[in-house]
């Protein structure tokens, strides 16, 4: 395993912000989308990050890596597990109570870190497994 760069988080976190707010019209970056395959290709190592157990776990049972997950939750909620958004997004991955209710997870529920990760990162995998791409999963 190797260590992370500062310039592949950032290159995540940048992908993750031009994915939320680019139009689907838009060709991805080359850089930015072979720094995104890359992760799922080479594994590598991270330390010191909020929940990273949870994180880290809920990684290995969705089969993503955790550079992706940790970049999604930053992009999200900036590592805050009791951020809301105005549309109704709740906790570390910003998971919406419909999407939740899915894998039988309340809303109530989605307060807790584990609980929020769990769906976040479940939520995350079904959306990579159906799109096979993971620059496309993140703008989805």
């Amino acid at each position: 395993m190797k260590k992370i760069s500062s310039t592949l988080f950032s290159s995540l976190f940048l992908t993750l912000f031009i994915c939320q707010v680019a139009h689907s019209a838009i060709m991805p970056d080359p850089v930015m989308k072979s720094d995104l395959i890359s992760i799922f290709e080479t594994p590598v190592e991270i330390k010191g990050y909020p929940y990273q157990e949870l994180f880290t776990e809920a990684a290995v049972k969705y089969n993503l890596p955790l550079p992706y997950v940790l970049a999604v939750v930053r992009g999200e909620s900036f590592f805050d597990a009791k951020a809301k958004s105005s549309k109704g997004a709740i906790g570390l991955m910003q998971v919406m109570p419909s999407t939740a209710s899915i894998y039988g997870i309340t809303k109530e529920e989605l307060y807790n870190p584990k609980n929020n990760i769990d769906a976040g990162v479940h939520y995350l995998a079904d959306l990579y497994n159906q799109l096979k791409d993971p620059y496309l999963t993140l703008a989805a």
